[in-house]
């Protein structure tokens, strides 16, 4: 009887340590499950947001006449080439990255001012502009993606500016480039932008929504220009990039059928010391205009507010809460930088 006693009391003790054992484990199991989860969570919260450009604009810069009608905009290319060949302090002896380099003529300034070293970036495989053959071009794939040199770079330019600024997914590739290749104190090109918006009078811009226009004529913009978003490149987040959210505060009496969206970047004297320079797309550029056509003529005071959100491909819309639909292009793009 005392032996079974014993036995009894030997094999509850070891059971009673296996349940031990098993809550044991079951408990470091729930906590190394909690640490993965808060791990997981802390860095999805602080991962970057940021997009790979997709086919469709990979597609839509392969085409020789999509360069053919920026290299025909004359404003675009005599601002770059003023920036970049008389600025001397700037480019001279320099070593200078182009990001979405296209034919490469912004790297062929860079060589005309006296630049060291260009390398060009870019998706695509185009014909060069001529003065190219001295530059190192990376093709096939965003600069996310590529293998550049390790040395950083004293100047990061590009024309990544798309419609309402930020469209296109571009300045993704230009943010990047400025975090991973550009030299602390190195040169951003352009460094400031600003949006505006600007009321129109006029039946003739289309039906209501959201669209890409020839051109509101100065005519019939009946507001002053009012910015919505300034931005300084050189600092701004990419996440700051995906919404511009402002209020507006229109003063005049006379009633607006619409509002023109435009921008400006600019190449300040922060870096352009002897010729600063702003590219300004009021005016008529390969940028067009943007316009949102009310349903209704409104009173210039009712507009309260804007908001622009950009996703993979296209913005999305707001004037006081209601949606614009987004009608794309209302103009044959090629055909019109023709006449530019």
């Amino acid at each position: 009887m005392v032996n079974n006693r014993v036995f009894k009391d030997f094999m509850n003790y070891l059971n009673s340590k296996e349940k031990k054992s098993a809550i044991l484990k079951k408990n470091v199991l729930i906590v190394i499950s909690i640490v993965i989860l808060i791990v997981l969570l802390f860095y999805f919260l602080l991962k970057k947001r940021t997009y790979i450009p997709l086919k469709s604009i990979k597609d839509r810069y392969s085409s020789i006449e999509m360069h053919n009608g920026m290299l025909r905009d004359s404003h675009r290319m005599d601002t770059y080439e003023s920036v970049l060949t008389k600025n001397s302090s700037l480019i001279k002896g320099k070593t200078v990255l182009d990001v979405g380099c296209g034919t490469g003529v912004l790297g062929a300034f860079a060589k005309k001012g006296g630049a060291s070293k260009v390398v060009g970036v870019d998706m695509n495989d185009v014909p060069k502009y001529p003065g190219t053959d001295d530059i190192e071009f990376i093709l096939g794939k965003p600069i996310q993606e590529s293998t550049l040199p390790k040395e950083k770079f004293d100047v990061v330019v590009s024309e990544w500016m798309g419609m309402f600024l930020y469209e296109e997914l571009s300045i993704d590739m230009f943010l990047y480039a400025r975090d991973h290749y550009l030299k602390p104190g190195g040169a951003l090109l352009p460094d400031m932008g600003t949006i505006y918006v600007s009321g129109f009078k006029g039946d003739k811009y289309g039906k209501p929504g959201c669209y890409v226009i020839d051109y509101v004529e100065p005519s019939d913009i009946i507001t002053p220009d009012y910015p919505i978003h300034h931005v300084d490149f050189t600092t701004v987040s990419l996440k700051e990039t995906f919404i511009v959210n402002s209020d507006i505060e229109l003063k005049g009496d006379e009633f607006i059928d619409g509002i023109v969206i435009w921008f400006d970047t600019a190449f300040t004297e922060r870096f352009c010391k002897e010729t600063p320079a702003i590219l300004n797309t009021k005016r008529p550029t390969s940028w067009f205009h943007g316009v949102l056509r009310f349903e209704y003529p409104k009173k210039q005071t009712d507009i309260k507010n804007i908001k622009l959100k950009r996703g993979k491909e296209k913005y999305t819309v707001w004037v006081n809460d209601t949606i614009f639909p987004d009608h794309g292009l209302n103009l044959d793009w090629v055909e019109r930088t023709k006449h530019l």
